[in-house]
């Protein structure tokens, strides 16, 4: 799994808060799992971007959608429509799936939204690393 963590939001409004229409784009898959990417990630910075936008005065159309995965070409049949009409495209997935994002829509720019910070492997629930466990303790009688 691919881990990665959002941008600060000082860093991703000054990257799109120049452009009229923006789709804010999850990545339902790594990155959702780490609460960072998915649509529900997309449509809470949508609207902290919205808010951003009124306070600021500015006029900015801002939508949100997402797919299984950002990485694979298949699945962005069902998003094309929404990605087409986009004028940019702030991306919540890893740097894959940013690369991905640009190079089917090349005149549209991309941006990243995530900084991917490593190379995950999820644990079952409940299960600590060896590290995490408290030390046993042994009584003296």
């Amino acid at each position: 799994m691919i881990v990665g963590e959002q941008k600060p939001f000082d860093e991703i409004w000054q990257m799109v808060k120049d452009h009229k229409q923006l789709t804010v784009f999850g990545c339902n898959t790594c990155v959702a799992v780490c609460h960072q990417g998915g649509n529900k990630e997309a449509e809470i910075l949508a609207s902290l971007l919205r808010m951003r936008a009124t306070q600021e005065g500015l006029d900015i159309d801002i939508k949100d959608g997402g797919i299984e995965r950002q990485c694979e070409h298949p699945f962005f049949d069902s998003a094309k429509e929404l990605l087409e009409k986009s004028e940019a495209i702030l991306s919540l997935a890893c740097g894959i799936g940013v690369q991905f994002v640009a190079a089917k829509f090349m005149t549209t720019p991309v941006y990243p939204g995530l900084n991917t910070t490593f190379l995950g492997m999820c644990r079952p629930t409940g299960i600590l690393p060896k590290s995490a466990r408290p030390a046993a303790t042994v009584s003296s009688g």
